[in-house]
């Protein structure tokens, strides 16, 4: 950690790839469904029947960063 900014390094593990979250400037915490698995597993209480989420990007320099994930809701 870096005591004179208060960041931390390696800032490229706090990226989303949830493409709702990025564009809500990171607040992951307010998706709802099957994107939600990845930092609220209580929004996954809001999925219903199956529901396929896939996304990816491209950072810099040929590294990317990309989720999937499946669910099935078996009953209301």
């Amino acid at each position: 950690m870096d005591r004179a900014t208060g960041e931390s390094g390696a800032t490229v593990l706090q990226l989303t790839t949830v493409p709702r979250a990025a564009a809500m400037g990171g607040a992951l915490t307010a998706s709802d469904g099957i994107a939600s698995l990845f930092a609220n597993p209580a929004g996954l209480a809001t999925m219903s029947g199956l529901t396929l989420h896939a996304s990816g990007q491209s950072i810099f320099e040929g590294a990317k960063a990309g989720s999937a994930a499946l669910g099935f809701r078996a009953s209301s």
